[in-house]
Formats: structure tokens, C-alpha cells, sequence
């Protein structure tokens, strides 16, 4: 049986021709209104979706109903039963957690044949360019028009670089505007939320829940490169406005459990504190103890 750790993807990662792409929508429980879907359509995508729901959705009925062979449907019980190591827990009452539609994933953008494709959430409800062509810091966030364009640039870079993951960046990134550090940089050495992903690059998702902080963790740590480019914004809806997803997940355990997780990983590099004036519970990340910090000059490869 495999263990966390025991089979990670090759670090000297080939080039790739995306010849087939796609963009994958992970659901749960939102048949009536996927933003995301929507979203894509709006702003000017006009190729394949594909939305992946589980076996055990009481509204798989009315996702095939709106969406019909759009749907692709996966069993969480053969997830659960082909990569037992990547929950990294004992429980078995945490049914809804979206890890189980992203190892799925893997499989599902292969029997497509996509070659390369994005892995989204189905509650975003907008992308955003920040920051102008001369590079110059957008107060006012531009919506794209064109998304199409957008994404064949980030299939082109995520493939003529050995980049494990590519993302952009989220609403959060930006708190305290241009004067957020990240303002400095182009790209920076983590990815949440919105992923450019081939099935040739695949590895192993890990983490019952915070699956996305266990991503960075765990993979940058072992010199795998993961670039988030902060010249684009997602933004979705709030966490747990909205029934389905996970939401009831986090509303049963807030954020205390799922910010062990990420400690389970990485101890060298993650603890739990408290934040905000609130005292909630949450991760916190020293990245100096986390991401290799030396790559070449056309960012394509790890050097240390």
C-alpha cells in the first residue's frame, strides 16, 4: 500500500504539446447554479467543460438534467479504496471533502484525452487582470473579455516550463492594495484555487481537508516548483455563504481541524495560531522553511 510520500511525480519534468484541453468544474450539492460555469461562459470561453460530481450527490439527477453530458461521474468509494494515504487521518464521517473529486480528476482529464486542463471550483464568479500591459499595478481591476486568450497563455507557459502547478492569484492576495508586497512580485511559490494541471505531471493530492495548503507545503518543499501569476485574479463567493461544497464541513468543525493538516506535512514549517481579533484558529506558514528558493533564469527548473 502506498504511503504519503512514496510516489512523487518526476522533477525533471519533459516540455508539452497541449494538444487537448479543458477546463474541469469539481461540484457538490449546486446543481441548481454553478457560478462558474456561467462565469466561463460570459467572459469569452468557448471551449470543452466538463463539471465532476460524485456517486453519492443527492442532486446528480438534476446536474444531468441541466448539463447533460457535460457531467462526468466519479466514485468516492474507489477513490477512497485506491489511495487510502492521501487523507492523512482516520475519520470516516468527512465525506464531502472536495480531495476525493481531485484525485478523481487525474483520471477523468485522461479518459478525455486532455493533454492539459484547469481545475476550478464552482463558485467563482469572475477573472481579473491586475495589472496593466506595461506591468503597472491596476487599482480598479479589469475584467477579461476574452478568456479564451488568457488560458492558451497559461497552457503555453504551464507547458513549455517544468512547472508542477500553475495558478493566479485570488481576492485575498490583494489585502492593502499596491502597497501589498506582492505588488513586487510577477509570480509567487504557491497556488490555491484555480489550477492548471495535466495528467502527465499527476501526483498525489494529500489532506482530507485544506487539500490546496497541503499542496504547497508538501511539494514545494521537496523542490517541486508551483508559480501562482499575480498579473490575474479569481474571485469567488465567500466561504460558507452557500449551501453544498464544503460548507457544512466547515461549519461542523471550523477551522481548527483543518488547519492540522498542513502541520501533519511540513512541521518544520507550519504551525497553528491564533488570528484576528476573533482568535480564529488557522495555519501559519514560515515559507522560508518551505519553498526552494533558487530556480534558473527562464524559471523552468528547480536548481536547488
Amino acid at each position: 500500500m502506498n504511503t504519503v510520500g512514496s510516489t512523487l511525480p518526476d522533477r525533471d519534468m519533459q516540455k508539452l504539446e497541449p494538444v487537448k484541453r479543458g477546463v474541469l468544474i469539481l461540484s457538490h450539492g449546486r446543481a441548481g447554479r454553478l457560478d462558474t460555469f456561467e462565469m466561463l461562459r460570459d467572459q469569452g470561453y468557448t471551449g470543452e467543460i466538463r463539471i465532476l460530481v460524485d456517486d453519492e450527490d443527492e442532486q446528480l439527477p438534476e446536474y444531468v438534467k441541466n448539463f447533460g453530458d457535460a457531467v462526468c461521474v466519479y466514485s468516492k468509494n474507489d477513490v477512497q479504496s485506491r489511495y487510502p494515504h492521501i487523507f492523512c487521518d482516520a475519520f470516516d464521517d468527512i465525506r464531502n471533502a472536495v480531495i476525493f473529486a481531485r484525485q478523481a480528476a487525474w483520471d477523468v482529464a485522461a479518459s478525455l484525452g486532455w493533454d492539459v486542463f484547469i481545475e476550478l471550483d464552482d463558485d467563482y464568479t469572475g477573472v481579473y487582470f491586475k495589472f496593466d500591459g506595461n506591468g503597472k499595478y491596476l487599482t480598479s481591476e479589469k475584467r477579461v473579455k476574452c478568456l479564451d486568450a488568457v488560458f492558451d497563455a497559461l497552457y503555453d507557459f504551464y507547458c513549455s516550463t517544468r512547472t508542477l502547478v500553475l495558478a493566479i492569484s485570488q481576492s485575498g492576495d490583494w489585502i492593502g492594495g499596491r502597497r501589498a508586497h506582492r505588488v513586487r512580485s510577477p509570480f509567487w511559490r504557491k497556488t490555491m484555487n484555480f489550477f492548471v494541471l495535466s495528467p502527465h505531471r499527476r501526483f498525489d493530492w494529500l489532506g482530507r481537508i485544506n487539500e490546496d495548503v497541503c499542496l504547497n507545503v508538501f511539494y514545494n518543499s521537496r523542490g517541486y516548483l508551483l508559480l501562482t501569476v499575480a498579473s490575474l485574479q479569481v474571485r469567488q463567493r465567500a466561504t460558507q455563504q452557500r449551501s453544498g461544497g464544503m460548507t457544512g464541513e466547515y461549519r461542523k468543525y471550523g477551522t481548527y481541524l483543518k488547519s492540522f493538516f498542513p502541520v501533519l506535512l511540513a512541521p518544520a514549517a507550519v504551525t497553528v495560531a491564533k488570528i484576528g481579533t476573533h482568535e480564529r484558529v488557522h495555519h501559519n506558514i514560515r515559507w522560508r522553511n518551505v519553498a526552494v528558493g533558487v530556480v534558473d533564469s527562464e524559471c523552468s527548473r528547480v536548481l536547488v
